[in-house]
């Protein structure tokens, strides 16, 4: 900034001292002390200063450049001074506020607020996958101090140490605040079945044993821990064991838990039963649909590698090895097509069904389970082409690789056979009432009394599927109703009795005898012993009340009937808003339908665990790994709610459409 010039100096009184200072003086370094400087600036002994910020446009000048030709107009001057002047006032009658204000906004983080930041931006790093070597980079750092030049970022020890620590700790604390709230009421869920491991070990064989606290709104994930050897999963005193240390922090939220569905857990549900009455212990409706699966399309034809006898075994009149061979058969088509090397006249798959082959290839033995149904659907969209890439001369000619003839010829044989069309279409029909079930109870809001209708709706399904021998769907239904028996408990009866819309319909008298029964001596808390007759006359009389309403409702088709019928209000809704006349009723209600028909949604969810799991973070040990993966899976369900991906409503899908054929088609969701 320039000194200005003669003419407007001449306009400004120079101070007594400076008018009379001796030219024999020596000049002291620096320009002339003059008053000038107080029009320009607000910053102290601006003459001593290389550049100084102009109080009037705030930009920074230079004492070498030229004052700019706005500051050089005595109107404009006058008019800032005026402002400057009338502001000077306000300031000064505010207490200096505004300058305080000011000067905060751009001043240096209190320790509170460089905590959070940092904590803030951990929690970036880890729900969104990023590198923590990322938070190290320049360019991050220059823009930060754009808003604050004194922030410093966490370095990438920080976030796998202490911060990782820090933020797992306030997650950790989050989430079991929610879960004792005396509000909330949660469904735990155990799923040792599905084999997911959240952990990226080197042994994906592992056994895990994953729990989660459900309801209609969030999902948790509490914690998911190797199996204990082989005892932990098939003794039932220890899978008792394991739920009640669950349970036992939360234990008078919970209402029931939901487990995998095999004798062992049949057994461990009546310990528990014994000790927790008014909870509910029940199976994992896709679990046991998933093993019906494999009764029928691939039961193992000996036990020596599976001594608790879990994998199906062939019966001496089982009817469908066609079926057997030719789902291996598939296996080993769709293994060879997304490896192979096409030449160019080959190249007739698009990329889309080439994607989805490599997909169902390289999926677990678990999953390829749960998505036979689309392989089988991929395949019959395929079939043309698959017809042509194996007619072609070259494809087990001379000029085929000598190591793959054998295999080319299998698969050319498979595809080309007369019964090839009908034994997938065969197949595909089987499948679908299956599939419609586990498509309906792939969301946690599905109400738990769907289970029972489904139940007893299952088996007559059977019966409209086309081809089928009598033996063969004899064996079906044996199968089916086997599985049912690890899935069905108490719970599912209570409910599709105090379910407005079915009321019990077409329950067998005596059924629906004994659960009244149990409704009528349902206790009020897992202390009470005896039998208290005044509550059980209460709860007859509301049970009475209830029936003739919803039966009313249900014979005039009110528009809360139909809301109902229509999935628009579900019967959780109806108990939390129509039911203050049955107190005693309601509760039970409230408990029976905050439960979780299956595991299916809590799998999915986990899906979000990737994140946490990706080769940047190689390096974290287990139990970094554990905190991270809490605090990527827990932290949508209190910053976003659902998790993205989940269906919003259970809208049944165009089976036959492309839609079924994706990877995450039908049955895909099931792990």
């Amino acid at each position: 900034m320039s000194a200005p010039s003669n003419g407007l100096g001449n306009m400004l009184p120079l101070g007594h001292d400076l008018a009379g200072t001796s030219s024999q003086k020596k000049k002291k370094p620096g320009r002339s002390p003059s008053l000038i400087w107080q029009l320009l600036t607000d910053e102290p002994d601006p003459q001593r200063r290389n550049a100084a910020a102009c109080k009037h446009c705030k930009q920074q000048l230079a004492m070498q450049q030229s004052m700019p030709d706005s500051l050089m107009d005595p109107t404009t001057i006058g008019v800032s001074l005026k402002d400057d002047a009338t502001a000077q006032g306000k300031d000064k009658m505010g207490g200096g506020m505004v300058r305080e204000r000011k000067g905060k906004s751009g001043g240096a983080l209190s320790k509170a607020q460089h905590e959070r930041l940092e904590e803030a931006l951990a929690m970036h790093a880890y729900v969104t996958g990023m590198g923590f070597e990322a938070m190290e980079e320049c360019h991050l750092a220059r823009a930060m101090a754009i808003l604050r030049t004194n922030v410093k970022l966490p370095e990438k020890k920080r976030l796998e140490g202490d911060l990782l620590h820090r933020c797992y700790d306030k997650m950790h604390k989050q989430v079991w605040g929610f879960l004792t709230a005396s509000s909330t009421r949660v469904c735990l869920k155990r799923d040792a079945w599905s084999n997911m491991n959240l952990y990226n070990t080197s042994n994906p064989e592992e056994a895990y044993v994953t729990y989660m606290a459900v309801n209609n709104d969030k999902r948790f994930f509490l914690e998911s821990e190797k199996a204990a050897g082989d005892d932990a999963q098939y003794n039932s005193i220890l899978i008792a064991q394991d739920i009640k240390r669950m349970m036992a922090p939360i234990v008078s939220n919970v209402s029931g838990v939901v487990t995998g569905s095999t004798e062992y857990h049949s057994r461990a549900w009546e310990m528990l039963k014994a000790e927790y009455p008014t909870k509910f212990f029940y199976g994992c409706i896709s679990h046991a649909l998933h093993l019906a699966i494999m009764d029928i399309f691939g039961p193992e034809k000996s036990v020596e590698n599976d001594p608790r006898r879990l994998t199906p075994q062939v019966p001496m009149d089982f009817p469908f090895q066609d079926l057997v061979e030719f789902t291996n058969n598939c296996n080993e088509l769709l293994s060879f097509f997304s490896s192979y090397q096409y030449a160019p006249k080959f190249k007739m798959f698009d990329s889309q069904l080439l994607h989805t082959m490599k997909s169902f290839a390289n999926a677990s033995p678990t999953m390829a389970w749960g998505s036979l149904a689309a392989r089988f659907r991929l395949l019959a969209q395929a079939e043309d082409v698959l017809q042509t890439i194996v007619s072609d001369p070259d494809f087990v000619g001379p000029n085929a690789p000598v190591n793959q003839r054998a295999t080319r010829q299998s698969i050319k044989e498979f595809v080309l056979s007369l019964n090839w069309k009908m034994t997938l279409e065969k197949a595909v029909t089987i499948l679908t009432p299956i599939e419609l079930i586990l498509y309906k109870f792939q969301d946690d809001r599905a109400p738990i009394s769907e289970v029972y209708f489904e139940s007893k709706h299952l088996l007559t399904d059977f019966d409209a599927v086309f081809g089928l021998t009598t033996v063969e769907l004899e064996y079906i239904k044996k199968v089916v109703t086997e599985r049912w028996q690890y899935v069905l408990s108490e719970a599912h009866g209570l409910a599709f009795l105090l379910d407005p819309r079915y009321i019990g319909k077409s329950m067998t008298r005596d059924y629906r005898e004994q659960i009244e029964e149990l409704i009528f001596n349902f206790p009020e808390t897992d202390q009470d012993m005896g039998l208290n007759e005044e509550r059980k006359r209460a709860i007859s009389a509301e049970y009475t009340d209830y029936v003739i309403y919803a039966k009313n409702q249900r014979a005039n088709r009110t528009f809360k009937w139909e809301m109902l019928e229509k999935g628009n209000r579900s019967p959780l809704q109806f108990w939390m808003t129509d039911a203050d006349d049955w107190p005693h009723l309601k509760s039970l209600a409230l408990t029976l339908f905050s439960l979780a028909p299956s595991s299916v949604a809590s799998e999915k969810t986990l899906c979000k665990s990737t994140l946490a799991q990706s080769s940047r973070r190689n390096k974290l040990s287990f139990d970094d790994m554990r905190r991270l993966a809490f605090i990527c899976i827990n932290d949508s369900q209190f910053t976003g709610g659902r998790v993205a991906g989940d269906l919003q409503n259970n809208t049944l899908p165009d089976f036959m459409g492309d839609t079924a054929l994706s990877p995450d088609g039908m049955m895909m969701w099931m792990i």
